[in-house]
């Protein structure tokens, strides 16, 4: 994704979640690992305590 696409959304995300402010270089750096991986045929395994279904 271009740097100013993901630059606009990481900012949309921030004025909706302002808490996210403090880690917007770390959001940045997390969306550009997994662009990688998935840009080289590699696999993502996704989990999560499930709390949010509940």
């Amino acid at each position: 994704m271009e740097k100013m696409i993901l630059e606009n959304h990481i900012q949309h995300l921030v004025a909706r979640y302002p808490d996210l402010d403090i880690c917007t270089h770390d959001l940045i750096a997390a969306f550009q690992l997994c662009a990688a991986a998935f840009h080289s045929n590699g696999k993502m395994l996704l989990c999560g305590n499930g709390v949010e279904f509940a």
